[in-house]
């Protein structure tokens, strides 16, 4: 019997968590049914990060283990006009959004970001859409990512996982616990 494979993301925020725990996602879900990926949006991001001096050593060593490893994942769609970093992935690449996930993108409200090309809660908005059908996990505790559709995905918050983690033995059993319960 094959297991299926479930895609799971780490918002940027959570790498940072993981660093500082000794949790190596890259790890802790190879050789299970768990895959590793991440979206245009987080990938500029995740590169972001390792040009700047904030994020720990062990930090970036993470983020280029799931760059390196990892794979891309994103809506189908077009280029949006001036945008620098694409939120989508084009023919062959990106995957079709339903009409549930396309409505929790756009009940999202983006607006301009100072900081950076990408707008603000863009990036949470895309990872809440694929929440629908794959493990999102945050430490983000914005209302949005409780308006995840419903499918056989989830967005799991970090605080949630730390308490299964303390339990289990790796990264993989948690989510296979979390799942598996309905419960953090």
């Amino acid at each position: 019997m094959k297991t299926r494979t479930c895609v799971v993301m780490f918002d940027r925020c959570v790498l940072d968590l993981c660093a500082k725990d000794g949790i190596d996602p890259v790890a802790d879900l190879s050789e299970t049914e768990f895959v590793v990926a991440y979206t245009p949006d987080l990938k500029f991001e995740y590169l972001q990060a390792l040009s700047h001096s904030d994020p720990s050593p062990e930090t970036k060593e993470l983020i280029r283990k799931i760059l390196s490893t990892g794979t891309l994942h994103g809506f189908f769609g077009f280029a949006e006009e001036g945008a620098t970093v694409q939120p989508y992935l084009g023919w062959g690449a990106g995957v079709w959004a339903d009409p549930s996930q396309s409505d929790v993108i756009a009940s999202i409200a983006t607006k301009e970001n100072k900081n950076g090309p990408i707008p603000r809660n863009r990036t949470d908005a895309v990872l809440v859409a694929f929440a629908k059908d794959a493990i999102v996990i945050t430490s983000d505790k914005g209302a949005h990512w409780r308006r995840a559709p419903e499918g056989a995905g989830r967005v799991i918050h970090w605080d949630d996982l730390k308490k299964v983690l303390a339990e289990e033995l790796n990264l993989a059993s948690a989510i296979r616990r979390i799942l598996a319960t309905g419960k953090s």
